[in-house]
């Protein structure tokens, strides 16, 4: 009796010293959630910023190499030949930065490539006949859309300066998520942000291929001068339109600078826009949603027909003043940031960075998306989203009484920057005193 008694006792330490080693172990391997709630978030975010830094980096000094070689090539040729070299070196750099843009969703598109288009361009313009000038920026057949140029710059009283930045979800950073963004210089700026719809996965398609052909098609549109003509719909239209060899759909949002003063923005779904001025956001878009979490969103209507359309989209016109800062983002911004936020921290970098660049129009949408990124991360967090889906009702009962919590997502932030043109007369006491209208 003795020795089975024994024996039970030595049996039930062993089993407990198991217990407590194998509790141990499930203690020391936090689950996904926790890591993305705890302070490893932060650093995990740090380095998947460096990873990215790094990259684009890489991909701007080549770019920059490709610009130095253009330069020279133009420099040593004849003159009778200079337009045709800059119209090849042109489509040689959109060839490289949609290489680039397909791997690192336009962020890659790096701002030298983008001057170095604009630049290229307008030489090319320069030594057109006349005052009339045509651009165009893709081999496939187009309409020819001419542009009175030098008459939109003697109106211009306004001119951009923007810079964007996409961060992708943590999940995603290897593939540089399902966002994509555009910004151009030409015929006074235009400036986009598509966010792909990430359901899409589940159908074994890749959702980040519609935004950017999206994007793209955009951007070539705007240089075509289609804006100038047809204006920030029309952009939207004709990217829409090139669409329909790829699965998929997206919000988007497209901003067309008109002369002398004014920004007109089509937006469909749910990625916006605010209007900063002298730190206060005076005008914020409202996101379409059938439903809530369901935006309105543009996909081929040929393989998905029940898709909302470009003419769905809602119309803004603003009147920009010297000095305003218009910021475009995906919903990834708009979900884990209040407008009051977004001011202070705009009113903080424009204090400590009052030189105002593309390069610091990009520093401060980085910014942005960072603080939006932690946001997300902080589980003790009362984003926009939270209360949104307390609201909604999708929420458990105990957790509709106290929200918590952001949406971790692509962040995807354009920043612009509206600046008198060099000579320009003041502005200030002609713009409206209501700058923006609005219609469905």
């Amino acid at each position: 009796m003795g020795i089975l008694l024994g024996a039970a006792v030595l049996l039930l330490a062993t089993w407990q010293r198991l217990t407590a080693r194998t509790v141990n172990k499930e203690q020391e391997r936090p689950t996904i959630e926790q890591d993305f709630q705890d302070d490893d978030a932060g650093s995990l975010g740090d380095a998947l910023e460096a990873e990215a830094a790094l990259q684009q980096r890489n991909i701007a000094e080549q770019l920059q190499a490709r610009i130095d070689q253009a330069r020279a090539r133009i420099q040593q040729a004849p003159q009778e030949l200079r337009a045709s070299i800059v119209k090849e070196e042109v489509h040689n750099l959109k060839a490289l930065r949609q290489m680039a843009s397909e791997l690192y969703s336009y962020n890659a598109m790096s701002l030298e490539a983008e001057e170095m288009r604009a630049q290229l361009a307008g030489l090319k313009l320069r030594q057109a006949s006349g005052s009339a000038a045509a651009v165009i920026t893709s081999e496939a057949p187009v309409e020819i859309v001419t542009v009175e140029e030098t008459s939109l710059e003697q109106r211009r009283e306004l001119e951009i300066l923007a810079g964007g930045i996409n961060l992708p979800h943590p999940g995603k950073a290897s593939t540089g998520g399902e966002d994509a963004f555009f910004t151009s210089t030409l015929f006074g700026g235009a400036v986009g942000v598509a966010d792909g719809v990430s359901a899409w996965a589940r159908d074994g398609v890749d959702a980040a291929l519609y935004s950017r052909k999206l994007m793209r098609h955009a951007q070539e549109g705007v240089e075509m001068g289609l804006g100038s003509q047809q204006g920030a719909l029309g952009v939207l239209k004709h990217a829409n339109s090139h669409t329909d060899d790829v699965d998929g759909s997206t919000t988007a949002v497209v901003a067309v600078m008109h002369p002398p003063n004014v920004c007109e923005i089509a937006s469909v779904g749910d990625s916006g826009f605010r209007v900063i001025r002298e730190g206060q956001c005076i005008f914020a878009s409202e996101a379409q949603q059938h439903s809530f979490n369901c935006p309105f969103q543009l996909a081929s209507k040929k393989r998905w027909p029940e898709a909302d359309s470009p003419d769905d989209a809602a119309i803004y016109e603003v009147g920009l003043l010297p000095g305003d800062i218009l910021v475009l983002g995906s919903d990834g911004l708009f979900d884990n940031m209040w407008d009051f936020q977004l001011e202070s921290i705009v009113r903080e970098y424009i204090k400590a960075q009052p030189h105002r660049t593309a390069f610091t129009a990009e520093a401060l949408a980085r910014t942005l998306a960072q603080a939006a990124r932690k946001n997300a991360l902080d589980g003790r967090y009362r984003s926009p989203f939270i209360v949104e889906a307390a609201a909604a009702g999708v929420l458990p009962l105990w957790k509709r009484l106290r929200p918590r919590g952001g949406k971790l997502d692509d962040c995807t932030v354009v920043v612009l920057f509206a600046e008198p043109v060099q000579q320009a007369p003041d502005l200030h006491s002609q713009a409206p005193s209501f700058p923006v209208s609005a219609a469905a």
